[in-house]
């Protein structure tokens, strides 16, 4: 196949936002078309500095999981309400997945995307804390992936990684996660976040454009 067949996307994301989890399925289509590939990019949103407490924020979020699931048919199980969002406790932290993430993607190609939706699934369906760095470290070993010990949030290379993501979410204008590019003629194109949620007709026709 050549070059031109390729066509390439960048997906901006934060492992613990709810809409980007609603994203997977038509993700991991996007994936399975010949020639396209997809470029997993954390843009930092709850990371490090940036995570916060769960405490006021609950009945947002379980409004925002109903709407998702309704839209999308994705599983928001009980053990993530009890778990995860009941927990006294619980905090908003992707750090430690984004982290994992980073080190996914420096092992091979797609790495990120891979582990990506073992995290996913591991909070949504099976209601595991991603913040874990037991937790991740499994996930990773389950798809032939080996994380560092610790999280190395001061790594200069994953800051840059992060830094660059967020960047680019900035000039897209979209507002937040999750927003998809589409690399076309050497620029970045912003694909309609309606596109990620309906009829994978939408995507298709994008494709064969």
């Amino acid at each position: 196949m050549t070059d031109a067949a390729i066509r390439s996307f960048v997906y901006l994301l934060d492992p613990l936002c709810g809409w980007c989890y609603g994203a997977a399925p038509a993700i991991r289509w996007l994936r399975e078309q010949p020639g396209v590939t997809v470029l997993a990019r954390p843009v930092g949103l709850f990371a490090w500095d940036q995570a916060r407490a769960l405490d006021g924020m609950r009945d947002h979020i379980h409004a925002a999981d109903a709407r998702i699931a309704a839209l999308t048919g994705q599983v928001f199980s009980a053990a993530y309400a009890d778990r995860v969002i009941g927990d006294a406790a619980a905090r908003l932290d992707s750090g430690p997945a984004t982290s994992a993430l980073f080190a996914a993607e420096r092992q091979r190609a797609g790495g990120a995307l891979d582990l990506l939706a073992a995290i996913q699934a591991a909070r949504w369906v099976e209601g595991r804390d991603i913040a874990d760095q037991a937790v991740l470290g499994a996930l990773a070993a389950g798809l032939g992936l080996v994380l560092p010990d610790d999280e190395v949030a001061d790594d200069a290379a994953l800051r840059q990684w992060v830094d660059e993501a967020a960047m680019l979410l900035t000039r897209s204008g979209t507002g937040g996660v999750p927003t998809l590019l589409r690399q076309q003629d050497g620029r970045l194109q912003v694909v309609p976040s309606a596109y990620l949620y309906q009829s994978r007709a939408r995507l298709a026709d994008l494709l064969a454009a």
